[in-house]
């Protein structure tokens, strides 16, 4: 979860915004009858799947079917709901291609449960832990993603910590007197511009692209709509992350640049 700050107020009200835009299309990310360019889950939705049947695993690769069973079965009894499947992801451009675990989790707890199961995995050769990663609407080329057999972990569907916020679903908390907002890896540009303008506020600069995932977009450095203006980390004040062992840390800017190495 990220904190962001440079906030500004857009100068006019709801009813305004709601005048101002009455032409425009609304991007919904929850709304199936928009095309899938402008929705949340369609980049995404090739590797969220229920998962494969065991003919289709065997019919890929049936000795690493084998192993990624064994690791499915050991990250499901520590981790509750079933959320570990195994499926053959693609990421967007159709430029890279694995068998591999996929999780996706709504909690932070969930998401602790996953990385600390994968951490005490052994396999029957003495190799432990479980190669992970994480992942929202796919949207790179560059690999990015985990290799073949690892646990690849969506955010897609991740709610802050806090049950109270100011969106009433649990992905965006507006501080007004702070003007900073707090938003889930998994909330989208379409999902905050709608948010902003029900609150009558925006960044001075954002990514133009819709339907990617600001955990994605923060942790690749990527920048606002002009060569003059900030990347979208430089708005970040403040994170929660999940560390390699499990444990959330609050990491403030003056952070030790040692907790990184």
């Amino acid at each position: 979860m990220a904190a962001m700050s440079d906030l500004m107020r857009s100068g006019r009200t709801a009813a305004e915004n709601a005048k101002a835009h009455a032409n425009d299309e609304v991007i919904d990310p929850t709304s199936s009858h928009f095309p899938p360019f402008i929705m949340n889950k369609p980049f995404s939705e090739k590797a969220d799947k229920i998962g494969l049947s065991d003919g289709e695993m065997i019919s890929l690769n049936a000795e690493e079917a084998v192993k990624l069973q064994k690791m499915q079965s050991h990250l499901n009894d520590n981790v509750s709901g079933d959320l570990v499947k195994i499926t053959l992801f693609k990421n967007w451009g159709d430029t890279q291609e694995a068998l591999l675990l996929h999780a996706k989790p709504t909690t932070v707890k969930q998401v602790q449960d996953i990385v600390k199961a994968a951490c005490k995995y052994e396999d029957s050769d003495g190799n432990k832990g479980i190669k992970m990663g994480m992942g929202g609407s796919y949207h790179s080329w560059s690999a990015v993603f985990p290799d073949p057999g690892g646990l690849l972990i969506n955010t897609c569907n991740l709610k802050l910590q806090e049950c109270d916020t100011s969106d009433g679903k649990g992905r965006i908390d507006f501080d007004e007197d702070e003007m900073r907002v707090t938003i889930s890896p998994g909330v989208t540009p379409a999902e905050l511009m709608n948010f902003f303008l029900n609150n009558d506020i925006c960044f001075e600069s954002d990514t133009i692209i819709a339907n990617v995932t600001y955990g994605g977009t923060l942790s690749g450095g990527c920048h606002g709509t002009g060569k003059d203006q900030k990347s979208m980390s430089d708005e970040i004040v403040s994170m929660k992350v999940v560390d390699g062992a499990g444990n959330l840390r609050t990491l403030p800017p003056e952070a030790s640049r040692d907790w990184y190495m």
